[in-house]
């Protein structure tokens, strides 16, 4: 199902950078990439997978919130929402304006993600802290409904429905080598491949509305985009944004296919 994307879109960047600001060495572009995520009030959404300008623009949250993505409410389009520290800022629309849902989950310094775990259309959080994963199926405070463990501590984490079945489960990203799993669940891979190289700003999307995610990923401000959970050449690519955007995913117009988005 193509809805419980999250932000998956973002997750793998965010879950890198999350990780390098709870290090005490930080030089260089490490440090350039924090100041990103401590800047993330403008948002900028696109409706086509080409370059272009954005169809929406709109300032949501506060420096130091890190951005997510997510169907809030199950209407076919996803929103902003950030989270601060372990408190999450939910909107349903893609506009400027207040959280329609305020909860704390997680603790700070876990890496948010989001996914519909229980196929119900509804996007709802987790958390990775290590390679434990805490799946909540509201949005609510409250414990996780579901937890496992998967990947190693190093790898960046994202969120897919990688087979189509309406249940978003957990990937991992390991240098170039795509580790995807088909249930919320300890065990090994589905399904691995390659694609893309170490440096570049993993993401995830529903890119062609077949109801499976596939994998993308970003390069400076290029993107390439693949139809399959499998090792080849982009389907898609394009430039949108500069090198130092937050780069996200969504299906900010409900047409079923997920699109760029950035946050600065």
């Amino acid at each position: 199902m193509k809805r419980a994307f999250l932000a998956r879109s973002t997750v793998a960047a965010i879950a890198l950078l999350v990780a390098l600001a709870s290090s005490s060495a930080l030089v260089g572009s490490a440090q350039a990439a924090i100041t990103q995520v401590g800047a993330t009030k403008q948002w900028y959404l696109r409706d086509f997978n080409s370059s272009g300008v954005p169809n929406a623009s709109f300032t949501y949250g506060l420096p130091g919130d890190i951005p997510i993505v997510g169907d809030w409410n199950g209407d076919g389009f996803d929103t902003a929402g950030v989270v601060r520290g372990n408190t999450w800022f939910l909107r349903n629309s893609n506009s400027t304006g207040v959280a329609n849902l305020t909860f704390s989950y997680g603790i700070p310094g876990d890496i948010p993600i989001v996914g519909d775990w229980n196929g119900d259309g509804i996007d709802t959080p987790g958390v990775v802290r290590g390679n434990i994963w805490y799946l909540r199926n509201s949005n609510s405070g409250g414990i996780a409904n579901l937890t496992f463990s998967y990947g190693l501590l190093s790898d960046i984490k994202i969120v897919g429905d990688w087979n189509g079945d309406g249940i978003d489960t957990p990937g991992v990203v390991r240098g170039y080598n795509w580790f995807l799993r088909n249930s919320n669940s300890t065990g090994v891979a589905n399904v691995a491949y390659s694609y893309g190289v170490p440096s570049d700003t993993k993401i995830v999307g529903d890119w062609d509305a077949n109801g499976s995610d596939t994998p993308g990923v970003v390069r400076g401000n290029a993107w390439y985009l693949r139809n399959a959970n499998s090792t080849g050449v982009a389907n898609l690519a394009f430039y949108f944004g500069n090198a130092t955007d937050i780069k996200l995913v969504g299906d900010w117009n409900g047409d079923g296919i997920d699109t760029s988005g950035l946050a600065r």
